[in-house]
């Protein structure tokens, strides 16, 4: 009879212990993919940031040509 209580602590330890190792081995992947997520949405972010500033600044020369050509064009006629 002691060998019979053994067997069935035993098997449900081990269904224990198999799950856990499961369950870990499942949080791990989906830690391990939620950071190459972010590293993936941070180059992304980064990207679109750079392209915003490109075009800010462009806008801004733009604005400074336009004004100092149209205050070249006013001292040319003076």
């Amino acid at each position: 009879m002691g060998t019979g209580r053994l067997a069935m602590v035993a098997a449900p330890t081990a269904i224990v212990g198999v799950l856990a190792y499961i369950i870990t081995a499942s949080i791990s992947e989906a830690l391990k993919q939620h950071i190459e997520g972010k590293k993936e949405n941070k180059e992304v972010v980064e990207k679109e940031f750079k392209q915003k500033f490109v075009a800010h600044v462009t806008m801004k020369q733009q604005l400074i040509i336009d004004l100092t050509s149209d205050n070249c064009s006013n001292q040319v006629e003076q």
